[in-house]
């Protein structure tokens, strides 16, 4: 096979070569490569097509495509055009007129320009026609090459006033306004609307218009565009001129407001909105806002801050002295109070920083004032507002002391209240016994956390437990952890005693016993009595001196009670007591005279509780007896009287009286009084 087949590979489409690294003068017809009898084959480079990175106005880029015959023949290159569609951006030319015919080895040149007049991005392409000779076998034909515009990015609108490139102030941080200032009746004012291509890229931004909006005050003008301001450069800009002509009728003499449309290609803000302003009044005018300042929900101890925006809306400079007139004592304070700040040209806007660093909770309220030499309005009050959120948590019992508990009792739990005694609301994240407290300690009943309190809410409660396992101190602590403004971590003390039973009860008059985990009394002194039955009063009832007994062989005798009486206290210190007493009545006289009565006997209590009674016995006098006497008793008496009807005679009686308790009376310690009283 000859060598011209292994290396003159077919070429339908540009780009592949014929013996690639291969000189063409070493083809001969001596070594078998090629003849002019072989068929022509078409080279094109590049094969791909081209790439245009110049892509901006006044740019001109041009780039070259070689044509080269790389077999044998004569290769004609007949055609060279720009497919229909193509952008007129783009332009060709070949090196020699046509048609060109490339023997073995020959080349030629056909040159492509790149001169971009608008914004958009241009597409194009090249389309080469070759003829052969000999057709047969032959590599020729129509041959189609892409051109491409490498544009990368997407243009950006950029929108400024005043000042050189490096100087110019952006609208955006302004809000798009543009002022005027002052414009004196009858006269123009001019401002500069720079628009700025802000692209990363190399995306040409083109402006399409600039045109009035809703409203547009018919004093304002715009500069219609110009060919050489439609299309921008990135990073360049151009300027449109707007003009404000205020009339010289006193009605002119008031402000202006337009909008402004600037329309654009870029795809993120296709048209913005600039704002005038410009005023004909040559005296300040003071506008404040926003007209009252409300924090909201704040806390005390955290700084809040909020701004007052003043802006002139008339011709001249305006003058303010910002001042706290009031609040200063809870919190509110104002940035450069009582200094003048710099003058405020017209339509321009000065900040002043308000704040509020709450030393107290709950509402608070406050005023700026605003002095200016506007004429109209020569000070501003701005009412001032926060609520001011500072819980405050109040533990009660702090701290919780238990009292002395005898050694393996368990004590009533002591209850913890948790109260906010501020302002807002109060968090509540933990309730616990710290590390290193007593295990004899412990808490129950806690609430669910975390936990909200309001100062309105009943409190939130837990129990606190003690049991004395052992003698001598217990201790330990409660944290209690909230957001509270005095502390977030409260300390809440604990401490119990553990004690033995002689210690923890003491009983009056008795040996105490702790067996059954209250004190109860094993034993009583000698002449005392647990008369209630209640351990804790001990053995409170003491036994008279000496001790009445309800015997006749332990009660007491009174003796013999003539025209008198006699009084003895005693009490009775268990339901089965009973204090016995007796005595002689004696009749002194037997005279009757018709006037007097022959005799009265009375037994009656001065004092007594309730639940004890008498029990009275009347004889008639036995001599050489004792004189106590049980029989024809009568019971559940308070007092007992005996009236001798019978005038005349021996009316000596013998009176025994027990004093008892009432059967089916609450035992008791019950003190009483009684008086015996004869008149015979």
């Amino acid at each position: 096979m000859k060598r011209w087949l292994h290396c003159a590979l077919a070429l339908a489409t540009p780009g592949l070569a014929a013996c690639p690294g291969e000189p063409v003068s070493t083809c001969t017809e001596a070594n078998g490569c090629l003849t002019d009898d072989t068929p022509p084959v078409t080279y094109v480079q590049p094969a791909f097509g081209l790439g245009f990175d110049c892509v901006t106005i006044g740019c001109v880029q041009a780039r070259d495509v070689s044509v080269e015959n790389r077999g044998g023949g004569v290769l004609s290159l007949t055609t060279v055009r720009l497919t229909v569609g193509s952008s007129p951006d783009f332009s060709v030319q070949s090196a020699s007129p046509l048609p060109i015919d490339l023997r073995r080895g020959q080349s030629t040149r056909v040159t492509v320009t790149y001169r971009p007049l608008d914004a958009e991005k241009d597409l194009g392409m090249l389309r080469l026609l070759t003829v052969a000779q000999p057709m047969e076998n032959a590599l020729a034909g129509q041959i189609d090459l892409p051109l491409r515009v490498r544009q990368n990015g997407d243009p950006v609108l950029g929108l400024f006033r005043d000042g050189a490139s490096s100087d110019a102030i952006d609208l955006a941080d302004e809000d798009h306004v543009l002022s005027f200032g002052y414009v004196e009746g009858g006269t123009i004012g001019r401002r500069d609307l720079i628009v700025r291509n802000l692209t990363t890229g190399n995306a040409i931004l083109e402006l399409y218009q600039v045109v009035p909006g809703d409203p547009f005050d018919s004093a304002f003008e715009i500069e219609p565009l110009g060919r050489d301001q439609r299309y921008v450069n990135p990073g360049s800009e151009v300027r449109v001129e707007l003009r404000l002509s205020p009339g010289t009728a006193p009605s002119d003499r008031r402000l202006y407001h337009a909008v402004v449309l600037v329309r654009s290609n870029d795809p993120a803000v296709p048209e913005q909105e600039v704002r005038l302003f410009g005023t004909a009044i040559d005296i300040p005018i003071l506008e404040v806002a926003p007209a009252e300042i409300d924090f909201g929900h704040t806390r005390q101890g955290v700084p809040k801050q909020a701004e007052l925006t003043i802006r002139n809306q008339g011709g001249a400079d305006l003058v303010v002295t910002p001042q706290l007139l009031a609040g200063g004592n809870v919190g509110f304070d104002v940035a450069g109070a009582r200094q003048e700040l710099p003058p405020i040209a017209a339509f321009g806007q000065a900040s002043v920083g308000v704040s509020v660093d709450a030393t107290v909770g709950g509402t608070l309220t406050g005023v700026v004032r605003l002095e200016s030499n506007d004429p109209l309005r020569s000070a501003v009050d701005v009412p001032l507002r926060a609520f001011v959120d500072a819980p405050l948590l109040l533990v009660q019992p702090n701290p919780v002391a238990f009292e002395p508990l005898v050694q393996g009792w368990t004590a009533p739990p002591e209850t913890v209240r948790l109260v906010n005694t501020g302002h807002g609301v109060l968090h509540i994240s933990a309730v616990r016994l710290e590390t290193g407290s007593s295990n004899q300690f412990s808490l129950a009943n806690r609430p669910e956390l975390p936990a909200e309190l309001s100062a309105t809410d009943p409190a939130l409660t837990f129990d606190v437990g003690y049991s004395a396992l052992t003698l001598g101190q217990a201790r330990g602590l409660i944290v209690v952890e909230s957001d509270s403004v005095d502390l977030a971590r409260t300390e809440v003390p604990v401490s119990g005693q553990g004690v033995t039973c002689e210690q923890g009860c003491l009983l009056p008059h008795a040996t105490p016993d702790c067996s059954h985990g209250s004190c109860e009394v094993y034993r009583c002194e000698s002449g005392y009595h647990d008369a209630d039955g209640l351990g804790k009063t001990g053995c409170e009832c003491r036994e008279e001196s000496p001790e009445v007994g309800g015997f006749c062989s332990n009660g007491q005798d009174l003796g013999r009670i003539e025209d008198g009486s006699v009084s003895r206290s005693g009490n009775l210190h268990s339901a089965d007591d009973v204090d016995l007493y007796w005595f002689y009545a004696s009749d002194h006289s037997d005279l009757c005279f018709p006037w007097t009565s022959d005799g009265e006997i009375d037994v009656e209590f001065i004092s007594a509780p309730q639940g004890v009674e008498l029990c009275v016995s009347s004889i008639g006098h036995q001599e050489g007896g004792d004189g106590c006497g049980l029989g024809n008793e009568v019971c559940g008496l308070r007092s007992w009287n005996y009236d001798d009807t019978v005038c005349g005679g021996d009316d000596d009686r013998d009176v025994t009286v027990k004093v008892r308790v009432t059967p089916g009376a609450a035992p008791g310690c019950a003190a009483y009084t009684i008086r015996f009283k004869s008149s015979m």
